[in-house]
């Protein structure tokens, strides 16, 4: 990613640690546990979509959670 999409992003383009990545996916009966890592003080929601009967890709995604208020962190 640019500095600028990092920024977007609120991760660090200084820090390799700072990155934004799905951690694990997880089936839980019904429903779908997703676990992400991203940088703080963004708002993150998360989305999805039926996909296309053929197995493209689709652009026709709509918002599963309401916003995620990621908090901005702070070294002490």
């Amino acid at each position: 990613m640019s500095n600028a999409e990092e920024f977007l992003a609120g991760t660090d383009p200084t820090n390799s640690a700072s990155v934004f990545q799905i951690i694990s996916i997880v089936r839980q009966a019904n429903d779908v546990d997703v676990t992400w890592k991203a940088g703080g003080g963004k708002t993150n929601v998360l989305q999805v979509s039926t996909g296309a009967v053929n197995g493209s890709y689709v652009t026709n995604y709509f918002d599963l959670s309401p916003p995620i208020i990621l908090p901005r962190w702070a070294p002490s």
